[in-house]
């Protein structure tokens, strides 16, 4: 009898060591894990201490704030070569190459960052976080989200499914979605050349939300004041509906930034979207960096129009449209081929809205 309650203790001794064991090896790996974030932030403190004395003494540099003695400074500071100084045309790109992190500094000397500026994969999420309400609007957490949500808009499933209830929900057309950082389609390195684009593409192409009247977005999309940076759209000169989106029916875009766009294609060209219709609202959007809008005046349209309108926010609007403090400070360049009169035949052009039913209040267009 002693035996067998000796041997009852010696299992459960050795089950509870086992236990022990597995809860000390799982705090442990808690240990290391809160050790490596201490040691990441206080890595993004000591840069960001160095970017503002660098940012400082370059200032105070005879030849002013500039790309030239922010990399000076830097070097100085951080050490020869430790860092990179690049233009992304809105703001300096600072790169610590030992942490491989990204900082953005404007012309005034402001620090954002570290910024993820992650290559596309060219790949699309599986679904989405959030059940597309009003309260509970879809995530666009990655160029893989916005990708996602782009081809569930354009095929005929029209469904998103959300990854908040494993459940498919249906009409992806008239969901709500969000925007909640930065996106880039192309790289930094990319962008900076994107003066050739129409040469050289870049890596990465957009295929435009909701690409014709069929598809017609009417959700509501709400950009959240963040950017999406380095789109490039060229499908061919005789293409219609070309933007990040192509063709919306009483939807609601805002706060949704374009930065460092090379958008082309035929009639119905925009930086924001290429045809808007009915009570479309497009509220405080804006296309900024260098980028390129251009319209051929070719190709054939859904609604059979033969005159082609280009825009730095939309191209062309129809219907009881409401385009409301929007603005373009791009410092590239919105054009459309051929000769442009004012209300003449062939097509319409604007740094903000091409052409159409003029609804805009509070927009323009700043060099």
């Amino acid at each position: 009898m002693k035996k067998g309650i000796s041997l009852i203790a010696l299992i459960i001794t050795i089950i509870v060591i086992i236990i022990l064991a597995v809860i000390s090896i799982f705090s442990a790996g808690k240990v290391v894990e809160k050790a490596q974030e201490a040691k990441t932030l206080q890595e993004i403190a000591n840069e960001k201490e160095i970017l503002s004395i660098s940012i400082l003494q370059a200032k105070r540099e005879i030849g002013g704030f500039n790309e030239t003695t922010l990399g000076s400074a830097l070097d100085a500071i951080g050490g020869v070569g430790a860092t990179e100084v690049s233009k992304d045309n809105v703001n300096f790109v600072v790169k610590f190459k030992s942490s491989n992190r990204n900082y953005f500094v404007d012309s005034r000397g402001n620090i954002e960052g570290p910024i993820e500026a992650n290559e596309w994969s060219g790949m699309a999420s599986i679904g989405l976080y959030g059940l597309g309400t009003e309260e509970s609007p879809f995530l666009i957490q990655s160029m893989e989200d916005l990708a996602y949500m782009r081809d569930q808009v354009n095929g005929t499933e029209n469904m998103i499914h959300s990854l908040t209830d494993n459940q498919d929900h249906p009409n992806a057309r008239k969901a709500y979605y969000e925007l909640t950082k930065d996106l880039y389609l192309n790289t930094l390195g990319e962008i900076n050349r994107i003066e050739n684009w129409d040469k050289e593409p870049p890596k990465n192409k957009w295929t435009p939300i909701a690409e014709s009247m069929e598809v017609a977005f009417s959700g509501h999309f709400n950009g959240n004041d963040f950017r999406l940076i380095g789109f490039y759209v060229n499908d061919g000169d005789d293409q219609v509906n070309k933007g990040i989106f192509g063709f919306t029916r009483d939807a609601v875009i805002h706060n949704l930034k374009v930065v460092d766009a090379y958008i082309r294609g035929g009639k119905y060209i925009g930086g924001i979207a290429g045809k808007i219709y009915g009570t479309t609202v497009i509220d405080g959007c804006s296309l900024q960096g260098k980028s390129y809008i251009f319209g051929s005046g070719a190709g054939t349209p859904e609604d059979g129009s033969p005159v082609a309108g280009v825009g730095g926010i939309v191209g062309n609007s129809r219907g009881n449209i409401k385009m409301i403090n929007c603005y373009n400070t791009s410092s590239g360049w919105v054009k459309l081929e051929g000769e442009v009169i004012a209300g003449g035949p062939h097509g319409f052009v604007g740094g903000v809205l091409g052409g159409g039913n003029d609804g805009t209040r509070n927009c323009c267009e700043l060099f």
